[in-house]
């Protein structure tokens, strides 16, 4: 955006990074300064924040929804007092498979008229003619159901599918002073096996990437492994107090 004002949030960021970010981007709203935030759809699920105005690319419905929700959240503007603008980016690009089925299945329903997104109907309707164009049950969860395979049922029934890897993060507070992760990160090569208490502690600083990312990392030189029996990457490669850890990714590649 060429605005060095505008706050960023997205998975690139680790935890303890968003939390800090919040509370600046909260303090602005407070106070009324000019407050510009650029957005995965990490602000759409958990994050308790009230802008006056959202623009949001055009999308699966229930995501519009989502982000509607961080519009006039805490209602000071009256019921009505927020604005929330739907675009259609003018790439036309999106994130493949279920998301753009999904996007296109909005579109579709956007075209016969408004929705009412308040009314149920508006959601049976939409679920109503998604669900059989989209394969909702990819590790084939209902087949070994059916054959009472409880131990596969269990290790294929997960609402998200987790592939990620964790990459610990240096990340030293909106000052730049604090020395919470090298301190960890001391403890955790002074012993011999990694304990579960250090890297609960570390979690505030952790992203999560793709598994297949991984591969390419290394290759670059960008991370080394601290944990190897828990999977635990170090990130060496750059983090931006902006934009978190740098990459030469696709933001597409990003979205889980």
């Amino acid at each position: 955006m060429n605005d060095a004002e505008a706050f960023h949030l997205s998975t690139l960021l680790c935890g303890a990074h968003r939390r800090d970010k919040l509370d600046s981007i909260r303090e602005h709203l407070r106070s009324g300064k000019p407050c510009r935030l650029v957005a995965t759809q990490v602000i759409e699920a958990g994050v308790d924040i009230s802008f006056p105005m959202v623009l949001r690319a055009l999308g699966p419905l229930d995501s519009i929804v989502q982000a509607a929700g961080r519009c006039n959240r805490e209602g000071l503007l009256g019921p009505y007092g927020g604005d929330v603008i739907v675009f259609q980016p003018a790439d036309g690009g999106m994130p493949p498979g279920d998301y753009a089925v999904a996007a296109r299945q909005t579109e579709t329903l956007l075209s016969d008229g408004p929705l009412d997104v308040d009314h149920p109907d508006v959601f049976i309707r939409y679920f109503g003619k998604l669900f059989p164009i989209t394969d909702t049950d990819r590790p084939k969860v209902q087949e070994s159901r059916e054959s009472l395979d409880y131990p596969r049922t269990a290790h294929l029934a997960k609402l998200i599918q987790d592939d990620s890897v964790p990459l610990v993060v240096h990340y030293r507070g909106p000052s730049n002073d604090d020395d919470t992760v090298d301190r960890l990160l001391t403890a955790l090569r002074a012993r011999p096996q990694a304990t579960r208490a250090l890297l609960r502690e570390l979690q505030p600083y952790v992203v999560s990437v793709r598994k297949r990312q991984v591969e390419r990392y290394q290759r670059e030189g960008w991370i080394q492994e601290i944990a190897p029996e828990f999977g635990v990457f170090e990130w060496i490669g750059g983090y931006d107090d902006v934009r978190g850890i740098e990459t030469l990714f696709s933001p597409d590649d990003l979205i889980v």
